[in-house]
């Protein structure tokens, strides 16, 4: 027996187009109901500003839409980052009870800044517009209804609101949640790689890798004296500094920058530059016979031979190494993903990896990104070799 509620009037239809999916049919959140009101700001707006409705009537549904994305941004937002710092984590309670835009708006502002620098931008750009609506509209009672619960009448000090102005207005906020919803799933992806410290993020961390001198001038004089400045740009204690020190000195993408290199778990320079002659060699063969790719003999026989010196020369863990270098620069990963890739592929099946290995065209340009991701400088020169 399904579970299934409908009736009359909320149902689906033959004329597929219009069923809206809602519910668990499809992935909603409180970001894809700000979207969603979002799009109903700009349908009327535009609309007024076209004559096509009522400006005096379409007003309080406009508003109260507007307000209402910029409730339910704030409250993702905050869930988002309490979901990658749990110490910023705000109870359910205390945020899905209440409408005050100010009290959310102070909520995002205290959880953002303790949470990435990199949002702090935003919240520049975004506090005035924020403010003009949470002072017109604080509980967001205003446009939904023309009397408070108190009997007054709404909008008495405010008895005109050109609509040109406020869309302007609340377009520019709007941008602003768009760009920012992009850089909270790109940092939330960030941080789930567990490189940031209560003080630093990993873009901080790895900012403050570039700035220091190598690890072998640790002593000296230049590197006491960015670490003052670090200490003071950063508001950090000496204990936090040396925690960001001990994540660089740790990190291979880090690392790199200070002179160290932690080498990658098997393949050594020399099985690399045998690797990757070998593998041009093979690809400029077989671009110059004049057969589509895996349908001739000599092509195939190309792809024999390659498979049998891979077979002579490398063991299951270098071929996993390869694949893990061929995967790391094809997709957007972090360098901290190589071990669990690399894993992954030494769970696989030898045959297949060399085939993978074989048939890809991006050899070339995925190695020379991970290398670089991995900060592996000494298979970067013999990438750089045959570049």
């Amino acid at each position: 027996m399904s579970d299934n509620h409908f009736n009359k009037t909320f149902s689906s239809d033959g004329n597929t187009s219009l069923n809206a999916c809602v519910g668990n049919n499809g992935w909603s959140d409180l970001n894809t109901y700000r979207k969603g009101y979002d799009e109903a700001v700009a349908t009327m707006a535009l609309a007024a500003i076209n004559h096509q409705v009522h400006i005096d009537t379409i007003i309080y549904p406009l508003v109260f839409s507007a307000r209402h994305s910029i409730e339910l941004f704030l409250k993702h937002a905050i869930q988002a980052i309490g979901r990658s710092r749990k110490n910023l984590a705000v109870t359910d309670d205390k945020l899905i009870k209440t409408h005050n835009l100010h009290d959310l708006w102070e909520l995002f502002k205290d959880s953002a800044e303790k949470f990435d620098r990199r949002l702090n931008s935003f919240i520049t750009n975004s506090n005035e517009i924020v403010m003009d609506f949470s002072a017109i509209d604080l509980t967001a009672e205003t446009f939904r209804y023309p009397y408070s619960q108190n009997d007054e009448k709404h909008l008495k000090k405010t008895p005109v609101i050109n609509i040109g102005i406020f869309y302007t207005r609340y377009k520019e906020l709007s941008d602003n949640f768009n760009k920012t919803s992009f850089i909270l799933e790109n940092l939330i992806d960030e941080y789930k790689k567990g490189t940031f410290t209560k003080n630093l993020s990993r873009n901080d961390i790895n900012e403050i890798s570039n700035r220091i001198p190598i690890k072998s001038e640790w002593e000296s004089e230049p590197f006491i004296q960015e670490k003052n400045k670090i200490i003071t740009e950063y508001n950090l204690s000496n204990r936090n500094f040396s925690e960001a020190l001990n994540i660089i000195k740790n990190h291979r993408e880090f690392s790199s920058n200070i002179g160290v290199e932690i080498p990658i778990n098997y393949i050594t320079p020399t099985k690399l530059d045998l690797f990757i002659k070998e593998w041009k060699t093979t690809q400029e063969l077989i671009s110059k016979i004049d057969h589509d790719y895996g349908m001739n003999p000599t092509t195939n026989k190309l792809e024999l031979d390659f498979k049998a010196l891979i077979h002579n020369n490398y063991t299951h863990e270098e071929i996993a190494d390869l694949s893990t270098l061929l995967e790391l620069g094809s997709l957007q990963y972090y360098s901290e993903d190589y071990e669990y890739l690399l894993k992954d592929f030494l769970n696989g099946n030898t045959e297949e990896l060399i085939w993978r290995l074989i048939t890809s065209r991006s050899i070339m340009q995925s190695f020379e990104e991970s290398l670089s991701r991995l900060g592996q400088t000494r298979l970067e020169n013999v990438m750089e070799k045959h570049s």
